[in-house]
């Protein structure tokens, strides 16, 4: 469905996953579709989150902001800030994230995430 949030993000997801770093304009529209149609769905706050952290380089500052705001509103969400939390600490995006922690448990789970993927 056209106004599905969270079809949109699935679709920038695929997209992603499919041509890697190298962005279309098909994939921006699903990002910002899904940020339109979806601003406040868990799941679209995950999908965002991933694609843009994946790919954080290639979005415009405006829309690097827009998934800014998603990642802080998933952070928000109790147990979905678990997930976006190790999504950054996978993709090496953890120095971006920090700023945007809410409490200290996430900080906590961030430092988690961080001694096990660098073996300390």
């Amino acid at each position: 469905r056209p106004s599905w949030g969270l079809a949109w993000a699935s679709l920038a997801q695929s997209k992603v996953l499919a041509l890697g770093r190298e962005l279309d304009r098909e994939t921006y529209a699903a990002v910002d579709k899904a940020l339109i149609f979806g601003p406040w769905e868990p799941e679209v706050q995950k999908k965002v989150a991933w694609v843009g952290m994946y790919a954080w380089d290639r979005f415009s500052a405006a829309m690097q902001e827009r998934i800014r705001i998603a990642i802080v509103r998933g952070l928000g969400n109790h147990p979905y800030y678990r997930t976006i939390i190790k999504m950054a600490v996978d993709l090496r995006w953890e120095s971006r994230l920090r700023p945007l922690l809410l409490n200290d448990d996430q900080r906590s789970r961030l430092l988690h995430h961080l001694t096990q993927r660098d073996g300390a």
